[in-house]
């Protein structure tokens, strides 16, 4: 007999997946340095229509399950996959990592990795029109201002990467990754009669909340405290 309790939704099984801010660097300021960002299909079983970075998850031919090495090869894949950009020869600096919260039916460790190039690349850049389209070069900025439009919807971690990136720059993502950030950043949800609130570890009321905790990474104090799912897009209630 299984000990889910007939209120408690299964859990799902956390695959592993990465995901890339890819950078055309333009020889100005930082701030005016595009980045590619693509819009999930409507039907996806997980963040449809959200505007994302590329990325997806690993496979068995990426490599040994967990290993640097498979995450690495999944970024570059997937990128290749979905937007046509190769990132061969370029670095990857993984600067962050997110645990799908407990409860979604869906459950992702993603490893968030930069990848820069220069202006006279990136060109042939395009959504593969299968599961993601209306893929699209633009900075961090525009991109929130389309974000607070309503236009449209960017899931917590994809919103507080396009924050850090409009107030502190691209360059400080790389000044910032000495150290792996193999401890993920794991959410909570608090789920009201019409709502669906994502709670931070470093939110005072997180350990308090139904659900496994985890303990707050350092970095997580960089982003905002809860995000709030009103009017189909997430907005950020509370830093």
């Amino acid at each position: 007999m299984s000990d889910t309790s007939k209120n408690e939704r299964p859990r799902a099984h956390v695959r592993e997946a990465s995901t890339v801010v890819i950078i055309r660097r333009l020889g100005g300021l930082p701030s005016d340095d595009p980045l590619f960002m693509l819009r999930r299909n409507s039907k996806s079983a997980f963040n449809p229509d959200a505007l994302v970075f590329p990325g997806g998850a690993l496979e068995a031919e990426d490599g040994p399950a967990g290993s640097d090495v498979a995450f690495d090869r999944a970024a570059r894949r997937e990128t290749i996959e979905e937007s046509a950009i190769d990132l061969a020869p370029c670095d990857l600096v993984w600067f962050d990592t997110w645990l799908t919260p407990v409860g979604e039916r869906r459950r992702f460790m993603t490893r968030f990795y930069l990848a820069t190039i220069d202006a006279d690349q990136g060109h042939e850049a395009q959504a593969d029109e299968v599961e993601v389209h209306d893929g699209r070069w633009a900075t961090p900025a525009e991109f929130l201002s389309d974000c607070d439009s309503g236009s449209v919807d960017l899931p917590p971690p994809t919103l507080s990467t396009l924050l850090l990136l409009r107030e502190r720059g691209w360059p400080w993502f790389i000044e910032s990754a000495a150290e792996p950030p193999r401890e993920p950043i794991m959410p909570k949800m608090e789920l009201g009669d019409r709502t669906i609130t994502v709670v931070m570890p470093h939110d005072s009321a997180y350990a308090s909340l139904a659900g496994d905790s985890m303990p707050a990474p350092a970095r997580a104090s960089l982003h905002a405290k809860r995000f709030l799912r009103r009017e189909n897009r997430w907005i950020i209630v509370d830093q």
